[in-house]
């Protein structure tokens, strides 16, 4: 049995597995060990799942005496409420069937993993709209560069800074020991900015990390792990020094959003007030 969106499968038993397993152990990881499938993939899996719905299933917290974990949102609690009724009501009516899950053929000839960037998904398109056997995972700068040790990943797309050295990416490829088992080519450079509510008045960044560390704005903060939170956090610790103000009283650290469009739509719903 399958949710589906205009006719595109979108949930399926294995994903409700998934739900069920984070409600229970309040866990990503402890699912994707229980379902055999990397965890870089699952997340990938259920970010795409949640952009399809516009609604997210999982909250990522971290945290606590286990440090963190995932938890379901409301919207996420109704989906396993309606599957399980539903697959009750075929039980009953002696149509369910086993589950049976299909070997996937065609597997992609190259894995590609990124940390979230609309340019980098539109190359993605274009190259699989041409022919190319090619599966992005959108995993995260630092996640992308485990994937790439560990043989997941054929191709990391990593945009991530060291504020020690100030340079961006090759450190990183030396403390993961890649430096001279990969081929470093550089890409683009790019922006990254502070989205903000259009009735809050912020004069400059200054301004705006001001309000965030007085705990004034709730902020909508990417995952640990990607190239933009690891630069947030730099710039939130400078900040904190040059204001002086500790790093005690921000709202938001415990929420965290794999992808820039979710940082928007979290700010455009009301949820957050900047990111």
């Amino acid at each position: 049995m399958v949710i589906d969106v205009d006719g595109v499968e979108v949930i399926d038993e294995q994903i409700i597995n998934v739900l069920r397993i984070v409600k229970e152990r309040g866990s990503l990881l402890a699912a994707s060990k229980s379902i055999g499938m990397p965890y870089s993939r699952l997340w990938e899996r259920i970010s795409k799942i949640e952009r399809l719905l516009g609604r997210k299933l999982l909250l990522h917290r971290r945290g606590g005496r286990r440090g963190g974990g995932s938890v379901l949102t409301e919207f996420g609690e109704t989906i396993l409420k309606i599957y399980g009724a539903a697959k009750t009501r075929l039980e009953e009516a002696g149509l369910a069937r086993p589950l049976y899950m299909p070997i996937e053929s065609g597997d992609p000839v190259v894995v590609v993993s990124y940390s979230h960037d609309p340019v980098i998904e539109l190359i993605l398109k274009s190259l699989s709209a041409r022919g190319f056997k090619i599966r992005g995972v959108c995993s995260g700068s630092g996640l992308s560069l485990a994937m790439l040790v560990l043989g997941e990943a054929d191709v990391s797309c990593i945009h991530i800074y060291d504020p020690g050295l100030g340079e961006y990416n090759k450190p990183y490829l030396e403390r993961f020991g890649l430096l001279d088992r990969v081929e470093y080519i550089g890409g683009f450079q790019r922006q990254v900015v502070l989205a903000y509510r259009g009735d809050i008045n912020i004069d400059n960044a200054e301004d705006a990390f001001k309000g965030i560390l007085e705990g004034r704005y709730r902020v909508a903060l990417r995952n640990r792990g990607s190239g933009t939170r690891a630069y947030f956090d730099y710039l939130l610790k400078r900040y904190s020094e040059k204001l002086g103000i500790q790093v005690k009283d921000i709202k938001g650290l415990e929420i965290e959003y794999p992808t820039h469009e979710e940082v928007c739509r979290s700010i455009e719903s009301g949820e957050t007030d900047i990111g």
